[in-house]
């Protein structure tokens, strides 16, 4: 592995000249004035060796990335519990963040992963001394510098809407590739919907109300959007309650009548500041980042700042708790990246939640925004009123 610094217009620059990058881990690291960025290579990346800030010596640099690749799967096919000194967790703090750890300013990191290291929860890789790196950094992803710069350069929206918060869509039987399905309810998420409502001065869209048009009606007005509801893990498609055709009674509903797809979001246009998508994506400890980092996509893409994913499902209780948490630090003034960094902290500091499986899944795709005073209390005066 060799290590390069290069500044953030200097990367800019080598993706448009050679049309990079696919396999690549980039750290930043932000103070008051300044932004250095360290790229570590894991394959033919980054065209260039930089000794000196600012002067460019094109070479291609390669190393293996099957170790990488091996240790990744091995702690990511369950949430972990670290134990032994030897862990797979302190090995990857060791390969991804202790080569570049001293050259680090200020407390926050922004990592582009490639695909393989997407399923990886950087706040709980742990040091030689036991801490974890959520209690060093607050931690930011985003899929690329290109998508950074551009979220970065829109124009900031007035909020046209309050908060719209779904959870728990009723959906009854309905047809699922070829089959008949029944998905489970989720009074959990249903229960995590209406305390989230509480915080951001709204009601809960749940139940039956959680139609995918009324979604899709409200999502394009909508400042924050929280989702607590069934998803799929490899599309990203999100189950919504179906809508009824009255031509259609005796039919059960399609997958185009409940499924809010990455499609169906790209083709909105969103002023959405933030999007959290609280999603039981799978069965407890299964970890699959695709559909995640596809359904982030497309609400960056259509237009939202940033997205809160999840990469596993985990306990109800535990995931109530670290949104009250989370959205207590959000309507007081704190940036997201931070909010989400203090929430595990806390999480981490109590028995019966300390687990690592209850707090490391939460990441932050795009950008580290925050919502002022004013701007919530313009959220509370926009409250969407569903039964109009």
């Amino acid at each position: 592995m060799e290590l390069v610094e290069t500044s953030l217009d200097d990367i800019r620059q080598g993706v448009r000249e050679y049309e990079l990058v696919e396999d690549r881990l980039l750290l930043a690291s932000e103070t008051d004035n300044c932004e250095d960025i360290f790229a570590i290579q894991e394959s033919l990346s980054l065209p260039w060796n930089l000794s000196e800030k600012g002067k460019t010596d094109p070479k291609a640099l390669s190393t293996g990335k099957g170790m990488t690749r091996k240790m990744i799967s091995k702690p990511l096919s369950t949430p972990v519990e670290v134990s032994q000194p030897g862990s797979t967790l302190r090995q990857l703090y060791d390969i991804l963040i202790k080569p570049v750890e001293h050259l680090i300013q200020g407390n926050k990191l922004l990592v582009i992963p490639e695909a393989a290291l997407y399923c990886l929860p950087f706040s709980a890789l742990l040091d030689g001394e036991g801490i974890f790196l959520s209690r060093k950094f607050s931690i930011q992803v985003c899929t690329s510098l290109e998508t950074l710069a551009l979220i970065s350069k829109r124009p900031k929206r007035e909020f046209d809407g309050g908060a719209l918060v779904i959870g728990n869509p009723l959906v009854g039987r309905v047809h699922r590739m070829g089959k008949e399905v029944k998905p489970s309810e989720l009074p959990g998420a249903q229960k995590e919907a209406e305390r989230v409502a509480s915080f951001l001065y709204t009601t809960a869209l749940t139940q039956q109300m959680a139609t995918k048009s009324r979604v899709i009606n409200y999502l394009v007005k909508a400042s924050i959007v929280h989702i607590a509801a069934h998803g799929d893990p490899v599309k990203g498609e999100i189950v919504l309650a179906p809508e009824t055709h009255p031509n259609r009674r005796n039919q059960l509903p399609k997958e185009e009548d409940y499924l809010l797809t990455c499609a169906d979001i790209a083709s909105l246009n969103l002023r959405a500041r933030l999007v959290v998508l609280s999603c039981c994506q799978t069965a407890h400890g299964d970890i699959r980042a695709e559909g995640v980092v596809g359904i982030a996509r497309s609400f960056l893409g259509a237009g939202a700042s940033a997205v809160v994913v999840t990469l596993w499902a985990i306990d109800d209780d535990a995931t109530l708790a670290f949104m009250e948490l989370f959205y207590k630090h959000v309507t007081t003034n704190m940036p997201i990246c931070q909010a989400l960094q203090y929430s595990m902290m806390t999480l981490q500091g109590k028995e019966h939640l300390k687990r690592i499986s209850n707090w490391a899944p939460f990441y932050v795709i795009g950008e580290d925004v925050k919502f002022t005073c004013s701007e919530i209390q313009q959220m509370k005066e926009k409250a969407f009123n569903f039964s109009a």
